[in-house]
C-alpha cells in the first residue's frame, strides 16, 4: 500500500494540490473557507489559485468532491468538500504519518496509532455504504424503504446535523439515518438525534406531519444493543441486515 500511495499519483502532485488533499482527507466536511484559510497559513502561494484547483481535482482527477445538505440549490454556499476514493483517504488520513515514522518510533505505537485513525477514516466509509445500499435496494424494489430521491446528508449554520435523510414522497415518509462505525456510539444516539431533527422540522415544517423514522446503523450491532435502541424508538440496522435483501434477490434470480 506505501508503494502504491507514493507511486500511483501522489508523486505528480506534490506542492500545491497536496495541500488540499491532505487537509481534505484529514478534516472531511471542510468547507471552501477552510481550505482557504489552512492554505494562507501553509502554502501562501497555493491559496491565490484554491477555486481552480478544487476544480482541477474534482473535475480532471474526480479525487474530491463537494456535498451540499439534501434540499439545499445547486449554487448554496454550504457546500463541503471530500475524498472520492476510499484508499487515498485512508493513506493521507491515517496511515502517511505512521508509516514515515518506521525508522524512528516503535512500530507497536505506529499500529496503534494507524488503527485509531482508521477507525474515523471507515466510519466515513460506512455512512456512503449505508447510502449506496439503501439506493441499490430501492432500485430493485427490495428491502423497507422505497426511495423517490437521491438520499443526503443535512447540515445547516445552526448546528444542526443528520447523516442521511431519505424520502419516500408517494407515502409520506421521512427516515432520519445516523451512522457509527462503533455501534456503542449509538447508545446516546437516540436523545441526540432527536434534537437534530426537532431542529430540522423547525426549518422544513412541510414535512412535520410525514411519518418520521428514525435508523442506527453500525456495521455489527448485537442482540442486546438492538433491544436497547429498538425499545427507544429506533430502527436498527447492521450490514447484514441492510445487505439481506439484496443477496435474496440475487439467490432467487439464480435459482430462476
Amino acid at each position: 500500500m506505501r508503494s502504491e500511495a507514493d507511486n500511483w499519483f501522489l508523486s505528480e502532485l506534490r506542492g500545491r494540490y497536496d495541500v488540499i488533499l491532505k487537509l481534505v482527507a484529514r478534516q472531511p466536511g471542510c468547507s471552501q473557507g477552510d481550505i482557504m484559510a489552512h492554505a494562507r497559513e501553509t502554502s501562501p502561494e497555493t491559496a491565490e489559485h484554491i477555486g481552480g484547483y478544487l476544480r482541477v481535482l474534482g473535475d480532471r482527477y474526480g479525487l474530491i468532491e463537494r456535498r451540499l445538505p439534501i434540499f439545499a440549490k445547486p449554487g448554496a454556499r454550504t457546500g463541503r468538500y471530500h475524498l472520492c476514493d476510499n484508499f487515498l483517504a485512508s493513506w493521507l488520513a491515517a496511515l502517511q504519518g505512521p508509516v514515515s515514522a518506521l525508522n524512528f518510533r516503535p512500530v507497536e505505537a505506529l499500529v496503534a496509532q494507524a488503527d485509531a485513525r482508521l477507525a474515523e477514516s471507515e466510519g466515513r466509509s460506512f455512512e456512503r455504504l449505508v447510502a449506496q445500499l439503501h439506493a441499490e435496494c430501492s432500485r430493485a424494489g427490495v428491502g423497507d424503504f422505497q426511495m423517490t430521491r437521491q438520499l443526503g446528508g443535512y447540515w445547516d449554520r445552526r448546528g444542526v446535523e443528520i447523516d442521511l435523510i431519505a424520502l419516500d414522497e408517494e407515502q409520506r415518509i421521512i427516515r432520519f439515518v445516523t451512522c457509527k462505525r462503533d455501534a456503542q456510539a449509538l447508545r446516546g444516539e437516540p436523545a441526540n438525534l432527536d434534537g437534530h431533527i426537532t431542529r430540522f422540522l423547525a426549518a422544513h415544517g412541510s414535512y412535520a406531519g410525514w411519518q418520521q423514522q428514525r435508523l442506527a446503523c453500525a456495521p455489527r450491532i448485537d442482540t442486546e444493543l438492538r433491544g436497547e435502541l429498538e425499545s427507544r424508538g429506533m430502527l436498527v440496522r447492521d450490514l447484514r441486515d441492510l445487505t439481506a435483501p439484496l443477496q435474496t434477490q440475487g439467490q432467487r434470480s439464480a435459482n430462476a
